[in-house]
């Protein structure tokens, strides 16, 4: 079957889609990291099966990675019972 529907256009006569207007919104953000919020944590969290500190710190990594990272650090507050902290030069996960 064959669609038959125009291309959605945003209606503002410039005969974009809209995508122009998210396209500069996230050029205007720059390379900025903010922290994850809590309720993220718990949906990322809730999707792994993370069952020790290792694994915590492997599957950190591994999303460094997949962001195209080319440097990771690490760091272990009280040796991971206080906190992980994995930092980055990725671009983030699409």
């Amino acid at each position: 079957m064959t669609n038959t529907n125009p291309p959605h256009d945003d209606d503002n006569n410039d005969g974009n889609d809209g995508n122009d207007d998210q396209q500069q919104q996230y050029e205007d953000v720059g390379p900025l990291i903010q922290p994850i919020a809590p309720s993220a944590i718990q949906r990322i969290v809730a999707g792994q099966a993370v069952t020790d500190l290792s694994s915590a710190v492997k599957e950190l990594v591994d999303n460094a990675i997949d962001a195209g990272a080319g440097r990771v650090s690490v760091k272990l507050y009280d040796q991971g019972l206080e906190g992980i902290e994995v930092s980055d030069n990725g671009s983030g996960v699409p």
